[in-house]
């Protein structure tokens, strides 16, 4: 079977915690989940996930959005916080699928990146498809660009459950863009690898 809610989700969440109130103070973030020493875990605590924020302040001020599909997916989106106003999703699909990596890769990246064009109005050029080993697994990792956003897509084959980690990352005038692009490409942006390699399925 196709899993296409890991795909669809960045666009139909409800429901948002956390943000500012009146754009200056920092909203209270009443979750579903829970978040102690850094650690971000699922209301269904069907995985944990390390925040991918190192600075309190950035935390204090991030929007959080998290949701459950029944008892088949679970997602939780980070940002913008305070200066870091990228977006970080995190869903989990808690059943096995069918497709090969490769498919599932080819799926992931032609919805995802379909969807976002047809909302910006502007295309995306890939700059990167790699293979990593996510705990002996071998998993997929592509980066796309377009002139206003980096989009990174990862997915995990766990076997028994599939997982997708999605960053938007805005083009901002005071981004240094080709050592972000550089980074990203060659897959040494530590705060998303350690994001990644944090996660941790039940």
């Amino acid at each position: 079977m196709r899993i296409f809610l890991a795909l669809f989700i960045t666009f139909s969440l409800v429901g948002c915690a956390g943000g500012t109130i009146g754009g200056l103070l920092p909203a209270p973030k009443i979750l579903k989940g829970a978040v102690e020493n850094n650690v971000y875990t699922a209301s269904d605590q069907s995985f944990k996930v390390a925040l991918p924020y190192k600075d309190p302040y950035e935390w204090q001020y991030a929007q959080v959005k998290e949701e459950r599909d029944n008892d088949d997916v679970t997602w939780v989106i980070f940002g913008p916080a305070a200066f870091d106003k990228n977006l970080y999703h995190v869903v989990l699909v808690k059943h096995a699928v069918t497709e090969s990596l490769e498919k599932q890769t080819a799926i992931t990246y032609e919805n995802q990146v379909g969807r976002r064009t047809k909302l910006q109005g502007s295309p995306y050029t890939k700059i990167a498809d790699l293979r990593f080993n996510y705990k002996g697994r071998i998993s997929s990792y592509g980066v796309f660009e377009n002139e206003k956003q980096f989009l990174i897509l990862v997915t995990l084959d766990l076997g028994d459950k599939f997982a997708a980690f999605d960053v938007d990352a805005p083009k901002f005038e005071n981004l240094d863009q080709d050592k972000m692009r550089s980074a990203i490409s060659n897959r040494t942006w530590e705060r998303f690898n350690n994001f990644v390699l944090s996660f941790e399925p039940k």
